[in-house]
């Protein structure tokens, strides 16, 4: 079951980062974001039951509520749906840089950067 964290398992400290970050990118985010957690309007209930958040993936359901809800700002929206793409380990990144470090040698290190991101991908 997909569980809605809604900053429950937060310390207040992360908490604070997080709103002080929310209210640089936009203040109106702030109040959107205090209805999100209360479950309360402009978000409809029905999309807090479990039925629903249970069987889709968190990607899915904000992009339902970003087309669903009227009243919800997009930018709340478009924030959880960038902050869910991104990875969670940075495994990939240090996979990438081994490969390069396999393609561009000693040997090879006129390669031009084009060329190097053709090989590598």
């Amino acid at each position: 079951m997909i569980y809605l964290h809604r900053g429950q398992d937060l310390t207040p400290q992360q908490v604070q980062v997080a709103h002080e970050l929310l209210i640089a990118k936009d203040p109106d985010l702030m109040a959107h974001l205090c209805s999100f957690q209360a479950e309360a309007e402009p978000f409809l209930k029905s999309l807090f039951r479990d039925s629903c958040v249970g069987k889709l993936k968190p990607g899915v359901w904000w992009t339902c509520i970003k087309k669903t809800c009227k009243g919800v700002n997009s930018g709340l929206c478009d924030l959880a749906i960038m902050l869910l793409h991104l990875p969670s380990s940075s495994a990939a990144i240090e996979r990438i840089f081994s490969n390069v470090g396999a393609i561009q040698t000693k040997l090879r290190n006129r390669l031009g950067l084009e060329k190097a991101a053709k090989l590598v991908s």
